[in-house]
């Protein structure tokens, strides 16, 4: 690694794709949250970025979702099922929402936004759909492109709710 010319070699990883996560490599999972976590408290934890699309804030969460609100609307022009979809669905419930939030947030300054403190280094892109097993069994996780700083409670939903994850069983 030369952090001066920003790049870095690494190695080849043998694995394959886990397609029927275990409770062991839940297990995994949480032991290699538990060390980023570890990592957090680094002193030269400090210098990394904030990870892609990192929530901090209602705000934060409110333009992120809206940001890909107006992604999609460009793209439906051309699909009228996906504009009236979300115009007439997603928009109205998404403003309810909204305004239910902030209004039960207005009483709550101190929960607007995640203290620093308690913000974590997150994979952001993290799952199963960007891990591999080795022949031995052994998880290796890999993809770090969107890795930095983010409130842990969206490292969760983002490990859970993400479209290439299937962690039924």
């Amino acid at each position: 690694c030369d952090k001066n010319l920003g790049v870095g070699l690494y190695e080849w990883i043998d694995g394959d794709k886990v397609e029927s996560p275990s409770a062991d490599d839940i297990d995994a999972t949480l032991h290699f949250v538990a060390r980023m976590k570890e990592f957090s408290s680094d002193d030269d934890a400090g210098l990394l970025g904030t990870a892609s699309e990192a929530c901090f804030s209602f705000d934060d969460l409110q333009d992120q979702i809206t940001n890909r609100y107006g992604k999609l609307l460009a793209v439906a022009a051309t699909e009228q099922a996906l504009e009236n979809f979300l115009n007439e669905q997603f928009d109205p419930h998404f403003r309810g929402l909204s305004t239910a939030a902030f209004e039960r947030l207005s009483g709550h300054p101190d929960l607007r936004s995640v203290d620093p403190r308690y913000r974590c280094l997150s994979a952001s892109d993290f799952g199963f759909h960007n891990t591999l097993r080795r022949a031995d069994g052994n998880l290796v996780f890999v993809d770090f492109e969107y890795f930095g700083w983010d409130d842990p409670v969206k490292l969760v939903c983002d490990f859970i709710l993400h479209p290439g994850m299937d962690i039924s069983t």
